[in-house]
């Protein structure tokens, strides 16, 4: 019988929700005055990290292993439209596929009417930045973003 620690509890499950909460900047909008669809992409990272400091794992943190997610693979879908002065949220949950690899799924919400504008699937790994060699999450670690 596997104890609550063991992998199979672990991995392939959704984590809890985590909520990042951001307004659109000037810089952010493009010609169209909307938020250039690149940008999304640097909110869903400040997302992950926000997810990740959650969870007691601080990413570039100099006390401890440099750790920071590494993104393979990332898929938008674009719903809607952003503005200038707009407050969002990110609701942001992950899967841990691996201890070193995980899927966080990120919901980018306009707070004025609760539209969900963008949807991204990332996916990746975790990288020790003074080895260069992806790290591995313990199962401890893991279990600290789970809903239980």
């Amino acid at each position: 019988m596997a104890d609550k620690e063991s992998p199979k509890n672990v991995l392939n499950r959704a984590s809890k929700t985590f909520v990042f909460e951001g307004t659109v900047r000037f810089s952010d909008v493009d010609s169209n005055r909307h938020v250039n669809n690149s940008v999304y992409s640097t909110y869903c990272e400040e997302a992950t990290l926000h997810v990740f400091a959650c969870g007691g794992v601080e990413a570039l943190s100099s006390d401890k292993e440099p750790i920071a997610p590494v993104v393979r693979r990332a898929e938008y879908d674009y719903l809607g439209e952003l503005r200038y002065g707009d407050a969002f949220r990110i609701e942001s949950t992950i899967v841990f596929s691996k201890p070193t690899r995980g899927v966080l799924n990120h919901s980018v919400i306009r707070k004025s009417d609760g539209e969900c504008v963008c949807r991204c699937v990332s996916h990746g790994f975790w990288m020790n930045l003074d080895t260069n060699r992806p790290h591995r999450l313990s199962e401890k670690e893991i279990a600290v973003f789970l809903d239980d």
